[in-house]
Order: structure tokens, then sequence, then C-alpha cells
């Protein structure tokens, strides 16, 4: 059993700087990129939409990896799975946030993820907002899971570096833009 230690990753990485790139260039990596992610406005609205669901949907690639609305959504169309896969994803906080805001943010999550799993049907509905509209009359939101897991574990020394590392093997950031890897400076713990 875990403490009741709750683990915020404040980036270990610096943004990367490649000279002269704008943030419609970021915005249109991301937009092309061949995982599936979205982003949204205040209001909800998607502001762009990552397209390896839709290039699949319009049969233009044979494979993509998917998770949440977009794995449901293309199992309802009778898509199926060829492999199973997870990830971990960390939060991160920038500034100096007040820490009994952040222990609140992270209470309300909890409890948001304990009233979907008590009755999911009531909240499925909200995946459309994920989506382009074009998807919409195709969409039967009543039979879809609850979406990833929240997972309030303590994101460990060892499990950082092993990240670090992996990542550093592979030369996802640039030379020297993967900052300082130092745990301690990463990572924030509040007590609950």
């Amino acid at each position: 059993m875990h403490d009741r230690t709750l683990e915020i990753g404040r980036s270990p990485f610096r943004p990367a700087s490649r000279g002269g790139e704008t943030g419609t260039d970021v915005l249109e990596s991301f937009v092309n990129a061949a995982t599936p992610a979205f982003a949204t406005d205040a209001a909800g609205h998607i502001v762009f939409w990552n397209r390896a669901m839709e290039k699949l949907f319009d049969r233009q690639v044979p494979a993509a990896s998917v998770f949440s609305g977009a794995y449901y959504f293309l199992e309802q169309l009778g898509f199926r799975k060829v492999i199973d896969s997870t990830f971990m994803m960390a939060s991160l906080i920038t500034g100096d946030p007040d820490p009994d805001d952040v222990r609140k943010y992270f209470r309300a999550l909890r409890r948001a993820q304990r009233d979907i799993d008590l009755r999911p049907e009531l909240y499925t509905h909200h995946y459309r907002k994920e989506f382009p509209e074009r998807f919409h009359d195709v969409m039967d939101t009543r039979r879809w899971g609850p979406g990833e897991r929240i997972v309030f574990e303590p994101y460990t020394k060892e499990v950082f570096e092993e990240s670090f590392r992996w990542i550093a093997e592979r030369g996802i950031f640039p030379q020297g833009e993967m900052g300082s890897g130092n745990y301690e400076a990463a990572v924030v713990s509040l007590a609950d």
C-alpha cells in the first residue's frame, strides 16, 4: 500500500527552442503527430485535433495508436485492437502555485473519477466534445467505457531516472535540451 503522498512532476525538460520556430509551427507539428490528442479552448471547443484517428477512419493508414474516446469510437465502427498498450503521464505545474490549491485540484479529480466509475453512462456523452463535428452523427457513446484511469501513486526516483534515461537513449529531445535530470528539482510531493 502506498502512503498518501501525491507527487506532481515539474517538467525535467526545457521547451525546445529550435530557432525561429513559431507557436503555429509547434501546433502544426502537434496536429500532424502520430498519436491521438486534442486541445480545447476555455469554452471547451476543439482548437486542434490530432489526425491519427481521422486518417484511420478515412482508411488513409492501416493502423493507428489510439486511446480513450478515439479507441471506443473506432471499436464502435468495427475496427479491432491489434495490440494493447499502456502509458503513464505526469502532471506538470509551473510557477509557484499554492500547495493547498494543488491538493484541492487532485482531490476533485479523485472524486470525479469515483463518480464516473459508479455511473459511467451519465458522463460518456461528453466524449463528443473531443471530436470534430463530422463524427457526431455516427457516434453512439452509450456503450463507451470510462476512459483512461488516473492512478494516484508516488513518482519514484527510480521511475523518474529510468524514464529520463529512456528518452535520452532515443534522442527525443535535441542535445542539451532535456534539462538536468535532477529528481529533487523536478518532483513536488504533497501529503494529501
